[in-house]
């Protein structure tokens, strides 16, 4: 009895695996895609971090809400450049070239950097989507730069799927929550910007540290990020799905048509069943 009835469990619990696959299959098929170009462009706000030989941090920020309480730790004798090229002329921005230089003494040397720029970020095929996001880097040399170049692309990173219409601005609030000094954390902002469903991240990302620098001579953050065409994966609509279910079952209903008439013909010519021919005006006259 106790075989029995564990090979009933067994096959009940195999049944309930085919069904949960049969489930995911069918969500998989129910998924729309759709390359769309998004609109992100630059705040100019961002936040760096550079570390000296000394042991001595700089914090530079262009968030004036920032400004006041990093008063004491911010160092400010920065100049920043910042262009957003649109190279097809399509009224869509293409690739962001940003540069800060830093007015160091001439006994500093830099050995690691970390960056956060702020983009604002739309999505507008299906549903009107926005948000603020960030774009994260940190690099790091054991030798002192005079220059910090790097090069990447803006990427999104999305785990749920979209509306396919409506306005969705759930993530539209900024990436730095904190409001005074003691709260501000880099790893705490990034760990809460990594929960979302829905993010952009810099991929594919080359670096190169340029070594030494003259006394009179300005370190240099060098940053260039493109913004690549994305596949957004987004909840069909009722029309969109009887949209693809008649394109895919066309093929299948013309198929179905044409092996019937030659199963016909084949069974009418060849007399396998019974039949009658009868032709009407003959039957009248």
């Amino acid at each position: 009895m106790d075989s029995v009835r564990q090979n009933k469990e067994k096959r009940k619990a195999v049944l309930e695996m085919e069904a949960d696959d049969e489930m995911e299959q069918l969500k998989i098929e129910m998924v729309g895609r759709n390359k769309e170009r998004p609109l992100p462009s630059y705040q100019l706000n961002y936040f760096a971090r550079i570390h000296l030989k000394t042991a001595v941090t700089l914090l530079i920020s262009t968030s004036s809400s920032y400004q006041y309480d990093m008063e004491p730790y911010l160092h400010n004798d920065d100049t920043l450049k910042v262009k957003e090229d649109d190279y097809d002329k399509d009224g869509k921005k293409d690739k962001l070239y940003f540069e800060a230089e830093s007015l160091l003494s001439a006994t500093e040397n830099v050995y690691s950097v970390t960056v956060l720029l702020l983009f604002n970020y739309k999505l507008y095929s299906h549903s009107w989507f926005e948000m603020e996001s960030a774009a994260w880097l940190q690099s790091s040399s054991p030798l002192g730069g005079g220059r910090f170049q790097a090069t990447g692309r803006l990427s999104l990173h999305q785990t749920s799927l979209f509306n396919h219409q409506g306005r969705d601005t759930r993530y539209n609030t900024s990436v730095v929550t904190a409001t005074e000094l003691h709260q501000f954390s880099l790893f705490d902002m990034i760990a809460q910007y990594a929960d979302r469903n829905v993010s952009t991240r810099l991929e594919n990302v080359y670096t190169v540290w340029t070594r030494g620098r003259s006394p009179d001579q300005q370190f240099i953050l060098s940053l260039q990020i493109s913004y690549p065409e994305e596949i957004i994966y987004y909840r069909p609509g009722l029309w969109h799905v009887l949209k693809l279910a008649w394109l895919q079952y066309l093929g299948l209903l013309y198929i179905a048509i044409l092996l019937s008439r030659r199963l016909k013909h084949f069974v009418l010519d060849n007399r396998l069943v019974h039949n009658v021919k009868v032709t009407p005006w003959k039957k009248a006259m």
